[in-house]
């Protein structure tokens, strides 16, 4: 004969099984549904840079285009590509500067760090950006050690999804 004693740790130890068993399942979903509202922003992209401010004053104005390769896995980006234009004007192969770049993804905003290899010296410089609801474009604003310029950033994908 099982004693009320006995009844009850064995009603306490199912009822905590099935309490770990739903907080585990709960954990699992809401990672796995947060995981696909992420944007996936692997392929290539046009980023310009629009500089407004400076501390060369020849800077202010002008505008830089990079050809981004973006990889993404889950919520981390890492990217390489080259300055293409300057002004909306092409430069030539061999004069184009390669950028780095490594960032996170948080639902529809990306905070990226970047390193471009200039001629004379690095810069490095971050910028963050709100990607469009389907995904194809990304505004926002960038800051680097390039003369300490900053600016806005607009970016559109070239092999949309």
């Amino acid at each position: 004969m099982i004693s009320i004693k006995e009844n009850v740790n064995r009603i306490s130890l199912g009822s905590i099984a099935a309490i770990i068993t739903i907080v585990t399942s709960g954990i699992f979903l809401y990672d796995y549904y947060q995981t696909k509202r992420l944007k996936d922003l692997t392929g290539k992209w046009d980023i310009v840079f629009y500089i407004d401010e400076s501390t060369y004053t020849p800077y202010i104005g002008k505008n830089t285009t990079n050809r981004i390769f973006f990889t993404q896995e889950v919520d981390k980006l890492k990217a390489e590509g080259e300055m293409i234009e300057v002004d909306k004007n092409e430069i030539p192969s061999a004069d184009h500067i390669p950028i780095n770049l490594q960032g996170k993804l948080e639902k529809n905003k990306i905070q990226i760090l970047f390193q471009q290899d200039g001629a004379k010296r690095k810069t490095a410089g971050e910028l963050h950006a709100t990607i469009s609801e389907d995904g194809n474009k990304m505004e926002g604003v960038f800051s680097c050690t390039a003369a300490s310029s900053s600016g806005r950033i607009v970016g559109l994908r070239l092999n949309s999804k």
